[in-house]
């Protein structure tokens, strides 16, 4: 018996996941502009509050209480900043995944922290089918976090490796 042709996405459906593609697109590229913007003006303030401080002659010396303050809240404000930035784009692509999944279309990522797993998460979401590539073997889970994810993704799809049975999680297995 001769295997049934894949089912491909008819007009309607390839243009709405175009326009999804290009919301996402764009989406993650207008918090990335305001995610620079913020860090730089952050780096402006801290290097004002620096110089304010600094020896005249060019000699090394500790930094002042003053300074000591300013990168404190720097580096406090840059960490909540960052923090916000990754929980948006990840808000954003699940959501977008999570529709792109209703037209029936198949979500395909990595499985690592951050948009890979809200990718998954939104496909899931939608009761729609996904399937993980890793950079491990099959039966290491990577993060480790992730396990309940990968047990649902795998439910509703696949976890696909190039990599043998006991592959730890090697920088160079994630391009």
């Amino acid at each position: 018996m001769a295997a049934a042709p894949a089912a491909t996405p008819t007009g309607d459906v390839l243009a709405q996941a175009t326009a999804l593609n290009e919301q996402l697109k764009s989406g993650l590229a207008a918090l990335r502009t305001a995610y620079r913007a913020d860090v730089t003006a952050l780096s402006q303030t801290l290097r004002a509050a620096m110089a304010a401080g600094a020896a005249t002659t060019g000699e090394r010396r500790s930094l002042t209480p003053a300074q000591q303050a300013a990168l404190k809240q720097f580096k406090d404000a840059f960490e909540a900043r960052t923090e916000q930035y990754h929980t948006d784009t990840a808000a954003l692509t699940q959501d977008i995944q999570t529709q792109l999944a209703a037209l029936g279309i198949t979500i395909i990522s990595g499985m690592a922290r951050g948009i890979d797993a809200a990718a998954h998460r939104g496909a899931l979401e939608a009761h729609g089918q996904t399937i993980a590539i890793v950079g491990t073997g099959l039966e290491v889970t990577y993060p480790k976090e992730h396990k309940g994810l990968e047990v649902e993704i795998m439910a509703n799809g696949a976890v696909l490796s190039e990599f043998p049975l006991g592959t730890p999680p090697l920088p160079q297995n994630f391009p």
